[in-house]
């Protein structure tokens, strides 16, 4: 069995979210933002949905991760927010499905929501 070698992990301090960003979605976000009334409308739009509602909906269908539940999954969310110099991680959640997917939900406290089947495929 070979052993990947021992590299140093790079800490990322200081970036902006906005170097996360995909060039097309930034490219489409600056012209969304020139609509006027833009922030307004999206504002209200993601009103509609309670985000609580969402968050209550993955604590009952979902497994939260942590370091007794999916330690391993836990660890890679520290390890990638460490290295992304992420102050204040956001909850992660697994939940069973056959499906390969994954989300994040929320604008005021973010979450993140994983399949069972994207957790096998690391």
């Amino acid at each position: 069995m070979r052993t990947a070698p021992a590299r140093r992990r790079v800490v990322l301090t200081g970036i902006s979210s906005r170097a996360w960003e995909h060039p097309a979605d930034r490219g489409a976000l600056t012209a969304l933002r020139e609509l006027r009334g833009f922030d307004q409308v999206l504002k209200v739009l993601a009103g509609l949905w309670s985000e609580r509602a969402w968050r209550l909906e993955y604590l009952g269908g979902a497994i939260r991760c942590d370091h007794r539940q999916h330690p391993r999954v836990h660890r890679l969310l520290r390890r990638g927010g460490g290295s992304l110099d992420i102050a204040e991680l956001p909850e992660l959640y697994v939940r069973f499905s056959p499906d390969l997917n994954a989300a994040c939900v929320g604008m005021s406290t973010p979450f993140i929501v994983v399949t069972s089947r994207a957790v096998e495929a690391l």
